[in-house]
């Protein structure tokens, strides 16, 4: 929501662009490869209220790690749950 009143919770958007010939690992890739993306709250207003969840990724057998792996091409969509300090004053907040 545009509005989120301190104490509150809302789910953040992050729309990602990924240049041509270039892909970003998803946050759910497996162990044993490449390390997977991690999106990471830093404010002192909002705080990670859970795990973000992105969209679907494209799963497909790496030749360099010997494992399937999880990439986004083009761009990728992440939802990210937040909660707002209780003691956050009213106003435009950075996130």
């Amino acid at each position: 929501p545009a509005k989120v009143k301190a104490g509150g919770k809302a789910t953040a958007q992050l729309t990602a662009s990924i240049g041509g010939g270039w892909h970003v690992y998803s946050l759910t890739q497996g162990a044993g490869g490449p390390v997977p993306s991690r999106i990471t709250v830093e404010s002192g207003v909002f705080k990670a209220a859970g795990a973000a969840s992105g969209s679907a990724a494209k799963r497909e057998m790496d030749a360099n790690f010997g494992i399937e792996t999880e990439t986004y091409t083009g761009g990728a969509t992440f939802s990210v749950p937040v909660s707002v300090d209780a003691a956050a004053q009213p106003g435009t907040q950075d996130l």
